[in-house]
């Protein structure tokens, strides 16, 4: 016999201890439990009904995204050269210096 205990029927019991431990209300107590499961499983599935049917489209951005961070700001026609600056001469390099020094001063103005 294990001594774990469902939260939710502990909570329902709490609720409710002034009322006789009758057959009616630990019918209710049962019934409420039951309803919170189902609903639990209902949530569960339409979050992943939707998430299936937005997969798509999300990945679709994902990409077009992903095209736009790796677009090159400045042509090098050496290929030496470009493929040393190439972490700062895209989109996502400067993206990420900027968010970087936001972040940067973002700490010092709160730690003073």
């Amino acid at each position: 016999m294990t001594e774990q205990t469902d939260s939710s029927l502990a909570a329902y019991f709490e609720q409710d201890q002034a009322s006789a431990l009758d057959d009616a209300f630990t019918a209710s107590v049962m019934q409420r439990a039951t309803r919170q499961r189902r609903l639990a499983l209902y949530v569960r599935v339409a979050l992943g009904v939707g998430l299936a049917v937005c997969l798509a489209p999300m990945q679709e951005i994902a990409l077009n995204s992903a095209e736009i961070l790796m677009t090159s700001i400045v042509n090098i026609d050496h290929p030496l050269v470009a493929a040393f600056l190439a972490p700062i001469n895209c989109v996502a390099g400067i993206l990420s210096g900027v968010l970087l020094t936001l972040r940067t001063l973002h700490g010092r103005l709160i730690s003073g």
